[in-house]
């Protein structure tokens, strides 16, 4: 499992409830947003890893925290893997767009991807619809602020 855009680490320990085998890899600035976007400011939301460290105080040996922008300076160590459970808490479009390029190739069949500011924030919906018109599958708006696609085959 994974989760790019991690804050504070909420959603993080919901994912290490809800499933307590499979480790999560934690990516973020954990500087804030990179740069500013829609109605968003540079250097909002930033978490510290410390404060990731103790929301996830329980859970240690299962997590791992990757700091950096992704994927271009975070996900070398995660290259190879392949992943059940995605979650995109990223807020802009370029980095929503590069981590579908990232993970979706990586994702096993039945895979979920789920991203949070679906369609509050105009750079997610974007990321979404163009990525996806080069895809087979699709994706699915839901209820609340939440999209998510679910990977039917191999590749």
């Amino acid at each position: 499992m994974a989760e790019v855009g991690v804050y504070l680490g909420g959603t993080a320990a919901i994912m290490m409830m809800a499933d307590s085998a499979k480790p999560l890899h934690l990516f973020d600035t954990f500087t804030g947003l990179p740069t500013g976007g829609d109605y968003l400011q540079k250097g909002e939301y930033a978490g510290s890893m410390e404060s990731v460290s103790r929301t996830l105080a329980g859970y240690q040996g299962r997590f791992t925290l990757y700091p950096g922008l992704f994927p271009k300076e975070s996900s070398h160590a995660v290259g190879h893997l392949r992943f059940s459970f995605v979650h995109l808490d990223m807020d802009l479009y370029e980095g929503t767009l590069d981590a579908l390029r990232f993970f979706w190739p990586r994702m096993s069949p039945g895979g979920i991807v789920l991203s949070h500011d679906y369609p509050q924030i105009e750079g997610i919906v974007r990321a979404f619809e163009v990525f996806f018109a080069e895809q087979p599958e699709s994706f699915l708006p839901l209820s609340g602020q939440q999209c998510l696609a679910v990977k039917l085959g191999a590749n």
